[in-house]
């Protein structure tokens, strides 16, 4: 087997890989960010609202936080579904670059991965299960509050 001899088009590949696997990291500390923001934001907004209760009812001030709870879930879940995409997006472009290495050198024994991408997958992944509850929470607690029920008091119930 021949030594390896990096050509000027291999280590502008290889360049292009390190910067795509960099803003892949960026990516993902993005899309934990995007989480914990929401989480935040949710939680402020709760307080806020329960806090400053001036004549509503218990019930309505927590059907406001449901609804406030799921527009603001649905942001960041687009949010993170998109950067999710261009994550993968990324990792899709590295595979090409390593096949077109490959290709060049006649290595036939690297296995490329078929990475496959698409928005409607980036939106169900393991990853955006936490939206997937904030939603459950929320829509739970608009549809108790139409049926006059107030979430607590359905738990309280089913419990004792």
């Amino acid at each position: 087997m021949d030594e390896y001899k990096k050509s000027l088009i291999d280590t502008i590949n290889w360049n292009d890989i390190e910067q795509l696997h960099a803003s892949v990291l960026e990516i993902s500390k993005q899309c934990f960010e995007y989480k914990k923001i929401c989480v935040t934001l949710i939680g402020g907004i709760s307080a806020a609202l329960l806090k400053f209760n001036n004549d509503q009812t218990l019930s309505s001030s927590l059907m406001t936080i449901g609804c406030f709870s799921l527009l603001i879930s649905f942001i960041f879940f687009l949010c993170d579904a998109l950067a999710y995409y261009y994550q993968r997006k990324n990792r899709q472009q590295m595979e090409k670059i390593k096949s077109k290495i490959c290709l060049r050198h006649n290595i036939i024994t690297y296995t490329i991965k078929d990475i496959k991408v698409s928005f409607f997958k980036s939106c169900f992944n393991l990853s955006m299960f936490l939206y997937y509850i904030i939603f459950l929470v929320s829509i739970l607690d608009i549809i108790l509050f139409i049926h006059n029920k107030t979430f607590l008091n359905y738990i309280l119930n089913k419990i004792f």
